[in-house]
């Protein structure tokens, strides 16, 4: 929007504690030592690359370049909020599990606290809508210090960066940069977990359930995982605490590998996902493959067992997990386009994905790094050749 606009604007002001004081139009004059709320948002991709779009000519630092930033409307969530300006400024979409919160920053005048959210996206550049009045140009940078002196960034944007620098490195290289205490949060989870089992005295039991709540929030604030999924996926569980074991299904045709189109985040990767509990790991492979790409395979043979935190993958999350890459068998026959692609005709469109198709082994679709990465594809092709095959695991 424009700022003639901006000014008709209705939002919250807060006293020096954070408490409402009332609502206001943008523009007039505030209660003295109140404050608004505004959000911003760092884009970074799988290159470890920051998205920066450029202020229109008509704003505050004109022309200079910024991350995604706001202010909340009255009666808004600074999360929705989030949401709402990266989607005005750039046209992503994002969930709101997906925004990882970074934490609040009071402005240097005072007038504002900026909440700040972290999201991981793989976009093409030229996909990036901006929104007249307000974005004229973006642009994908290497997160790199000397953009913390970078005077063609506005300086709020410098200072949000410095910062913040500390925990977006963690995110764009997470096995580099990851901050101690969520490894810590995890071994609170599992002795925790471990006593609520074994003790018998109720007032233990009190006290390792406390331990378990804590270490859920604080794994919560790390990963952006909402508490209510970490107590769901995590500190649900029951009896001694053991790695959570997913599946990944690759299936070849000639040199061309399976892949699925992620409802989520507009990112490909093997069909595949957490393993159902009474059924074994062949059955749960060729079901992925079923269910998600519409395809009839058989399990042929276990290529790899990773240990997901020792291995490359972007996306941080608050539990360990077994990763199993299993190769397959499939019958099914399609007509490869002029790109080298086989697009998966059978496919029908479910709450998981949103297409399947056959890729060049050598020219693979922007993958979701959360979930699967080149190596273990070519790893799967490598064993797919192979007249035989040691499985190997970490």
């Amino acid at each position: 929007m424009s700022d003639q606009y901006e000014e008709r604007e209705w939002i919250d002001l807060f006293d020096r504690d954070d408490h409402l004081l009332g609502t206001f139009q943008r523009g007039d004059r505030y209660p003295e030592g109140s404050h608004n709320h505004i959000v911003c948002v760092f884009t970074l991709n799988s290159k470890g690359e920051i998205l920066l779009t450029r202020r229109a000519m008509n704003k505050s630092w004109p022309g200079l370049w910024e991350n995604t930033a706001g202010a909340c409307l009255s009666g808004e969530d600074p999360k929705e909020s989030a949401r709402r300006e990266l989607e005005e400024e750039t046209g992503i979409s994002a969930d709101p599990d997906d925004l990882v919160f970074l934490g609040k920053l009071p402005s240097i005048n005072g007038q504002h606290l900026l909440h700040a959210y972290f999201l991981h996206q793989d976009l093409p550049i030229e996909e990036v809508r901006l929104q007249e009045g307000e974005t004229m140009d973006a642009k994908w940078v290497p997160m790199d210090l000397s953009l913390i002196y970078d005077e063609s960034l506005a300086e709020p944007v410098r200072y949000r960066l410095l910062y913040y620098w500390h925990q977006l490195i963690s995110y764009a290289h997470p096995r580099e940069g990851m901050v101690p205490w969520l490894d810590w949060a995890k071994t609170l989870q599992f002795y925790a977990q471990q006593g609520l089992e074994y003790t018998r005295d109720p007032f233990d039991k009190e006290r390792f359930e406390g331990i378990r709540q804590i270490a859920s929030r604080m794994m919560a604030e790390k990963t952006g995982v909402t508490t209510e999924k970490v107590l769901g996926l995590f500190a649900g569980d029951k009896g001694y605490q053991t790695p959570k074991v997913e599946v990944r299904a690759a299936v070849f045709r000639e040199d061309r590998v399976l892949l699925v189109l992620e409802g989520r985040n507009e990112e490909w990767s093997l069909p595949g996902g957490w393993c159902d509990a009474g059924i074994s790991l062949r059955k749960n492979a060729e079901k992925e493959c079923m269910e998600e790409a519409g395809i009839a395979v058989t399990a042929h043979r276990l290529v790899t067992v990773q240990n997901r935190s020792e291995n490359d993958y972007k996306e941080v999350i608050p539990y360990e997990v077994y990763k199993c890459y299993v190769t397959c068998r499939t019958d099914w026959d399609g007509e490869v386009n002029e790109e080298g692609v086989e697009i998966v005709t059978d496919f029908k469109a479910n709450p998981e994905t949103k297409a399947a198709a056959f890729f060049p082994i050598d020219r693979l679709p922007p993958l979701s790094a959360g979930r699967v990465n080149e190596a273990s594809i070519r790893l799967c092709y490598e064993a797919h050749q192979a007249d035989h095959w040691e499985s190997r695991f970490d």
